[in-house]
This record gives structure tokens, sequence and C-alpha cells, in this order.
């Protein structure tokens, strides 16, 4: 594994743990790391690993290069071609498509508004029922009797 493949990469480690190694251009060994079990980042030995050296797994390690978004693509004769039909034109809407657009709309309308009273009345059948309040006895209703107005003399 090269160094911009460890960026990112991965080194899966057996039960028994294992070891990577920092191998030079030339093939020889510069460093081995004994690691534990498990999934580990390889970025984390890239301060021992130079520009030009290669990441080796010992016994009990699988590596795991890293992704990288950025792809090097070599364009050759007819590489900008995009395959689109050259022959195509765009057109205006038929009226069967405008009458089918508007359909579409319509339904989803109704969808919308059915979902808004299908919410309401979910709201209602959970909502708390309201109790009345038990009285347990009523306050006696006082009748006053009548008084007569007094008369006003016309002096």
């Amino acid at each position: 594994m090269n160094y911009s493949e460890a960026i990112r990469g991965w080194a899966v480690v057996g039960p028994e743990g294992g070891s990577l190694s920092g191998i030079s251009a030339d093939g020889e060994v510069l460093w081995t790391v004994g690691i534990p079990a498990g999934k580990h980042s390889t970025g984390d030995y890239l301060d021992l690993l130079g520009p030009t050296d290669q990441l080796a797994a010992g016994p009990g390690v699988t590596l795991i290069p890293g992704v990288s978004r950025v792809a090097r693509v070599r364009y050759g004769e007819g590489g900008a071609e995009t395959g689109a039909n050259p022959d195509f034109a765009p057109t205006r809407m038929t009226e069967s498509e405008v009458q089918m657009r508007r359909l579409i709309a319509q339904v989803a309308d109704r969808n919308d508004s059915l979902a808004k009273r299908l919410a309401q009345y979910e709201r209602a059948t959970t909502a708390p029922a309201q109790r009345e309040i038990p009285q347990d006895d009523p306050a006696p209703v006082v009748e006053e009797p009548e008084t007569a107005e007094p008369e006003v003399s016309a002096e």
C-alpha cells in the first residue's frame, strides 16, 4: 500500500494481532510495528512512512486501501464527447401532456387536503375527553317576592 492509499486506509487485524512494516523503494524493511487485534486506521502510521515508501502487512493483517474521490481520467480521441443525441431539439408540451400535468397537480392538492383532514381527525380522536365536574350539593335557589313599585303622584 503506497502513501496515498494509506491516508484513508484500514488495517484489519486478526485475533492474534499482527504487524505492519514500512518498506523503502529499494525493498529494505525500514521499520516494523506490532498492532493489536481489531480495525485500525493506517493514517496513524503516516509519520513513519515516507512519500515513496510502501506499507506492508505481516501475518494476520489485511490492508484495505482508502477510497479516493479523485480519479485521473486520460482523455483520448473522442474523450470529450457526451454521447447525447445530436439530433435532439426541445419541443413544446403537447396538449395531452399539459392536461396530464394539470391532473397530477389536482390529485396532489386533493391528497394534501385529505392528509390535513386525516390529521385533524386523529387529533380529535386522541384528544382527552372533557369531563363534567360533579356537583355534590347544588346551591339552593332563593326566590325573592316581588315588591310593588311605589306609585308616583301626579302633582
